[in-house]
């Protein structure tokens, strides 16, 4: 009974950790999250998402508005 929790368990091992190497530490539009955020509080405007001067509505404005109250408790 044991030989078999023990296989189960390596299986299990190998299938959760046998990708992880090809991920990136980061996401690679977690740049653009940060400066977007940054032109947001520093123009105080919240509503206009803007990545350099294009405009940024991928994604929801919570993730923004998370990231600028971040930057607000933490200055």
């Amino acid at each position: 009974m044991n030989r078999n929790y023990l296989f189960l368990f390596l299986f299990s091992m190998l299938m959760t950790f046998s990708g992880l190497a090809s991920l990136p530490p980061i996401d690679r539009d977690e740049a653009r999250f940060v400066q977007a955020t940054k032109q947001m509080v520093e123009t105080s405007d919240y509503v206009d998402i803007r990545f350099q001067d294009a405009s940024r509505y991928k994604k929801p404005i919570g993730i923004y508005w998370l990231q600028s109250a971040a930057v607000a408790v933490s200055g």
